[in-house]
């Protein structure tokens, strides 16, 4: 069956051939299969340029999906090893049967709109080769039974069985399992959501993995393939699927032996209504040490935040201040601690106001707009390109901070560099105005430049003190001993 994936190289390689050029004669074809070690005929090659059915199937076959997602497929199969796997059709279907088939596992295809006999048959016509497959009328499933149930269906793609539908029907054995291609939509949290629609229909999630953007030809989205069976789950498995071997087989080995890793795209154990992409949990992961680093605490969202106002308007909608307010664009931006310091251009916000006891509006601004609230907001955001903070979302925000003394501390400290950054842009002006003197402008930042610590001292101690310094500047650099037993001669004397 190897050659079955030689000839789906090279119907990918005549498929972007065909894209941009459609003058091609038969012996060009033959030529070109020729170059991918593998031999058509005449007969063949003339169908290929004038059956719109042979050209269908050879650019919806093989325009799904990278070898990568084929390869973290065949790896999850051979973890679940079923006996038989029923297959939802689509145009890549004949890619997974060729999979199925190198594994020796008995396969059968819903037969809809989607599924392409005539492909599959031109396959086995071309190479010779012997496809073992059955086809099950969808009314028929319920009098059958499967292991596994492969529901690959692209983005946007109708013809297929909807999750709901899926999910109702699906003739799966007691321990059987379906893995299912989920786009970002499937974990929301809306009662039509599909894990709330598993959840209905007495499914539970066993494992989700996570396609990096760029996965597919047809989309840019986050994908995942998500493991659906019926034995209780308290948390649900996610982890990245990785295209190379041993990354792939690290990842499911992990979620078989349930095991959790250090490093989040290689598995951990969430719960599923937290779940918003594998991006969040490296974010939760990542501030979690950020704020270990800086001694900040985990504080119950509660405990902080005393009410909070998603606002939803097409024009700039203010709403009513209220003490010790902080507001926040739900697309991450600069926040503020007044309404009048946020972007007009802001068609929507959050306002949170905080418990004065253990939070300073001023100081979580100042974090939000930090690095440290960056991470924040990710750990909750949803979106591909355009994430933003839901109002479900928000419930779920980690928040860790110092105690309020430091708070206020820190506030202090910005204030003076604030003033500080205020002063220098004032004499960063002045050094291009014709009427300033070089010796006045040197004036303004010479409080600003370093002070000698030595000259400094000398000024400052007493005789006594100050006399052992000036001993110590007397000697050279290079005099390394006479200095040290000075300074000692120095610290004994205070």
């Amino acid at each position: 069956m190897s050659q079955l994936n030689e000839y789906l190289v090279f119907f990918r390689k005549l498929r972007n051939i065909l894209a941009h050029q459609n003058n091609l004669d038969t012996a060009q074809i033959i030529n070109l299969a020729e170059g991918f070690g593998i031999e058509i005929s005449e007969e063949v090659a003339n169908l290929v340029l004038t059956d719109w059915r042979v050209t269908r199937f050879i650019y919806e076959s093989v325009s799904y999906g990278q070898d990568e997602f084929f390869k973290f497929i065949r790896e999850l199969i051979v973890s679940i090893n079923p006996r038989n796997v029923l297959l939802i059709p689509h145009p890549s279907t004949i890619q997974l049967l060729t999979v199925l088939n190198d594994l020796h596992v008995d396969s059968s295809i819903v037969n809809s709109a989607l599924f392409n006999e005539e492909g599959i048959k031109l396959l086995n016509r071309i190479t010779d080769g012997n496809l073992r497959y059955s086809i099950v009328e969808k009314d028929d499933l319920r009098l059958q039974s499967f292991d596994l149930v492969l529901d690959l269906g692209p983005f946007g793609m109708k013809g297929g069985i909807e999750v709901e539908e899926l999910l109702q029907i699906a003739p799966i054995e007691k321990s059987g399992k379906i893995i299912h291609f989920a786009a970002p939509s499937f974990f929301l949290a809306n009662k039509n959501s599909g894990k709330n629609t598993a959840a209905r229909e007495g499914f539970n999630l066993s494992a989700i993995f996570e396609f990096p953007p760029g996965s597919f030809d047809r989309t840019n989205i986050v994908s995942s393939l998500v493991v659906i069976d019926k034995s209780p789950q308290q948390k649900v498995f996610a982890a990245r699927a990785f295209g190379e071997q041993e990354g792939a087989k690290r990842v499911i080995s992990n979620w078989v032996s349930g095991i959790t890793s250090q490093n989040p795209e290689f598995g951990v154990m969430v719960e599923v209504q937290e779940f918003h992409g594998l991006r969040s949990i490296i974010a939760r992961k990542e501030l979690e040490s950020l704020a270990t680093n800086r001694g900040y605490k985990p504080l119950d969202f509660d405990e902080v935040i005393l009410s909070y106002k998603v606002t939803r308007s097409e024009n700039f909608e203010r709403c009513k201040h209220l003490p010790n307010s902080v507001y926040v664009p739900k697309m991450y931006g600069k926040s503020a601690t007044t309404q009048d310091k946020l972007s007009e251009r802001l068609k929507s916000y959050i306002q949170l106001e905080l418990n004065s006891d253990v939070a300073d509006a001023r100081f979580f601004c100042l974090m939000m707009n930090d690095v440290f609230g960056k991470q924040m907001f990710e750990c909750v955001a949803t979106g591909n390109t355009m994430r933003a903070i839901s109002r479900s979302g928000l419930k779920q925000l980690p928040i860790y901070l110092p105690d309020i003394e430091r708070q206020q501390d820190i506030i202090k400290a910005y204030e003076t560099i604030r003033n500080v950054e205020s002063e220098l842009e004032i004499i960063k002006s002045k050094c291009w105005l014709s009427e300033s003197k070089v010796e006045e402008v040197g004036q303004m930042i010479s409080k600003f430049a370093p002070i000698n610590t030595v000259d400094y001292l000398l000024s400052e101690l007493p005789f006594p003190l100050a006399s052992i310094l000036q001993l110590y500047k007397s000697f050279t650099a290079d005099s390394d001993k006479d200095r040290y037993e000075t300074l000692l001669h120095f610290f004994e004397a205070t």
